[in-house]
């Protein structure tokens, strides 16, 4: 699991951990953020969007100040840009941070399959008679 840790000082949202992102990845960044006080009984949530694109997606932040980074923003090298709003139900107040950067590299191509090398089809083949040989010996102690 790569985790971007941020931190608050009231409306200033600064990075405290950026590790290395690859475009690409899915379902495996997640995103987590130590509050100030300044926070304290606000709803909060995080914003996403990047150079390339200004669709923002927002995910509702879990107890533990953390989210999953959606996918859609890491699909390609850019900058990320990440901001925190939060919504006070008690006084009916929204509160926004500044935004904080990280860069996306260029990850390994995932939408593109290459074709595989001879040591990969010895070894997709050698899987396969594997795999047969264990379905032919859960049949045999099947039959007896």
């Amino acid at each position: 699991m790569t985790t971007i840790s941020l931190t608050t000082n009231d409306q200033q949202l600064s990075v405290a951990l950026k590790p290395t992102i690859a475009s690409g990845d899915q379902n495996s960044v997640y995103l987590h953020v130590d509050f100030d006080s300044y926070w304290d009984g606000f709803l909060k949530s995080a914003t996403f969007f990047t150079s390339k694109s200004t669709k923002v997606y927002e995910i509702f932040l879990s107890q533990n100040n953390d989210c999953i980074v959606p996918h859609e923003v890491l699909a390609e090298a850019c900058i990320l840009f990440i901001g925190i709003r939060g919504v006070n139900m008690g006084n009916e107040t929204v509160k926004t941070s500044s935004l904080a950067k990280c860069k996306i590299v260029e990850g390994a191509p995932v939408s593109a399959t290459a074709e595989p090398t001879l040591d990969i089809y010895k070894q997709l083949l050698q899987l396969a008679q594997e795999t047969q040989d264990i379905a032919q010996s859960v049949r045999n102690d099947a039959d007896h």
